[in-house]
């Protein structure tokens, strides 16, 4: 029973590392389009919070998969001027991503 459970456990990782490649590599397509949504928020000085906060959540799922914080921190840091509380309870989340890897 033991070399079952070893060899069930190796395909098992083996699955959970073709997912995460699969969701890392659609992160990494998503990217391409949240940094020209990053750049009009900027370059335009858009304020609206609920846009800017659907991004950073998006961003912190990117965070999860290593992907992402260059872009998290461009965009947290603009958010910052337009509501520090929230873009500070933002940044406590990115910490807590940090720290766990």
């Amino acid at each position: 029973m033991g070399s079952y459970l070893i060899k069930m456990t190796r395909n098992s990782f083996k699955e959970i590392r073709k997912l995460f490649a699969k969701a890392r590599c659609a992160g990494l397509e998503s990217l391409v389009y949240i940094r020209e949504d990053i750049d009009d928020i900027i370059n335009n000085n858009i304020t609206s919070e609920k846009k800017i906060e659907g991004l950073l959540d998006r961003l912190l799922d990117c965070c999860c998969l290593g992907i992402g914080e260059d872009e998290f921190k461009r965009l947290n840091n603009y958010y910052t001027a337009i509501n520090k509380e929230n873009a500070d309870f933002y940044q406590r989340s990115y910490q807590e991503i940090v720290e766990e890897e």
